[in-house]
């Protein structure tokens, strides 16, 4: 082969655009106050007792009903 020198030619042994940290990182994030925004300690719509059950059985007399 006529145009070989045996080594490459343009490779400086580096990576020539890295310096070694991140550049647009700052280590904390941005936008978080460190609490939630929405949230009031309670829940809104729960009364604390279930609504639709009166505490007995509705349809059942105690006997066979044959």
């Amino acid at each position: 082969t006529s145009t070989d020198d045996g080594k490459t030619s343009t490779d400086d042994g580096e990576t020539s655009t890295d310096d070694g940290k991140t550049s647009t990182d700052d280590g904390k994030t941005s936008t978080d106050d460190g609490k939630t925004s929405t949230d009031d300690g309670e829940t809104s719509t729960d009364d604390g007792k279930t609504s639709t059950d009166d505490g007995k059985t509705s349809t059942d007399d105690g006997k066979t009903s044959f």
